[in-house]
């Protein structure tokens, strides 16, 4: 059917579509707002680039678009590629800008870079949205930064963690708003996607609930709290959140060592990291004590989880510069606490013969470290499983 020549009815309502979007921040923004300020937009082939660029102009900005292309481009928020990185700090050496915005290519998501190309990760995005608007609640995705979690729990936020994907961010909003109609509550995703749960008011206007992922408001109100501080947006991140580095990236059948890896396998080695009980979501180990869900675990519960700590730090051990292991997160694959305070969790695909891991750590160089053990880990683990 798709190699038939059809003729596409021609849109009806798109512009109409356009014009609601942008009254959506034109009407609830002033003006002025972004006075001042110099935006640079990558609009490389992202569908969104003339509507993002109009609502920065509506709103008082200098833009400046570059990088525009007519064929695809492929930019992942969650996964910047390093010739992308370049383009951030050529832009910003070359425009000296405020700081530099973009979107992926269906352009719900947003891109952020500081005034020196430095691109801000998805997750850190959201908690500079969440301070700016200060809502009650926010569920974000077990991947997230925990430097992210900290400094909302710092700003008296109520923080909920869940399975990575945005049905499960929101089913936690809905639970939230279940038990308390009134709560403003907000949730996104580690590319950036930021979905607003409630109405909420805003120098005196209204902006209307939009539990889908959006990139616009994310990027306004993080460019505006950094006006409103007067401060670089730099100096806000630094100011604004934990000093917490993160990098994730995958193993496929083609990685060496993994030729023979499938999503199904990668189904079955969470499986033999799990316990056995599936309402466990989290373990800390403390010496002799083993605590679940923040209660001592009974006998038979905490011989199991002392079995499972063993065969991580099998793979996680300290040739590869891992402590020892300090708490395991169940909810989304296995979320890996060391008590130096480095963080590996691993997670597999659905569907595709992929496995993923996300590090965190002190320092960048230290999680490109724990991400490149990917490459170790995978394969011995695999081969342990015949």
């Amino acid at each position: 059917m798709f190699k038939e020549k059809r003729t596409v009815r021609a849109a009806e309502t798109e512009e109409k579509a356009i014009e609601l979007y942008l009254k959506r921040y034109l009407d609830v923004f002033p003006e002025d707002a972004l006075a001042g300020t110099k935006i640079v937009l990558y609009q490389h082939s992202a569908v969104g680039r003339d509507i993002i660029e109009k609502a920065f102009i509506g709103l008082g900005a200098e833009v400046v678009p570059v990088g525009r292309s007519e064929e695809f481009v492929p930019v992942d928020t969650e996964k910047v590629s390093g010739s992308t990185r370049e383009y951030l700090k050529e832009w910003a050496g070359e425009y000296e800008p405020f700081a530099i915005i973009s979107t992926d290519g269906d352009s719900d998501r947003p891109l952020l870079a500081d005034e020196t190309g430095e691109f801000l990760t998805g997750d850190k995005l959201g908690a500079l949205v969440s301070i700016y608007l200060k809502p009650d609640f926010a569920a974000i995705p077990i991947s997230a930064n925990d430097g992210v979690v900290k400094a909302l729990k710092d700003e008296g936020i109520e923080v909920k963690q869940t399975r990575i994907g945005s049905p499960y961010v929101i089913a936690a909003m809905n639970e939230k708003l279940a038990l308390d109609p009134e709560a403003k509550v907000v949730s996104w995703e580690s590319n950036g996607g930021f979905l607003l749960g409630s109405d909420w008011q805003i120098g005196g206007h209204e902006l209307k609930a939009l539990p889908t992922r959006d990139a616009v408001l994310p990027l306004v109100s993080a460019i505006l709290l950094a006006k409103k501080e007067g401060k670089k947006v730099s100096e806000l991140i630094r100011a604004s959140l934990p000093d917490r580095s993160t990098h994730a990236d995958v193993v496929d059948d083609k990685t060496p060592g993994c030729e023979t890896y499938t999503a199904e396998m990668g189904k079955e080695i969470i499986k033999d990291f799990s316990p056995a009980d599936g309402t466990v979501e989290e373990v800390a180990f403390d010496g002799n004590s083993i605590k679940v869900n923040n209660l001592e675990a009974n006998p038979e519960q905490a011989e199991e989880l002392r079995s499972i700590k063993e065969k991580l730090e099998k793979y996680f051990n300290p040739d590869d510069g891992f402590s020892a292991i300090s708490s395991v997160n169940f909810i989304d694959g296995i979320r890996i606490v060391f008590s130096n305070g480095d963080v590996a969790h691993i997670r597999p695909s659905g569907n595709a013969p992929e496995f993923r891991m996300y590090a965190t750590a002190d320092t960048e160089k230290r999680a490109d470290e724990i991400a490149e053990a990917r490459k170790k880990i995978l394969p011995e683990i695999i081969k342990d499983m015949g």
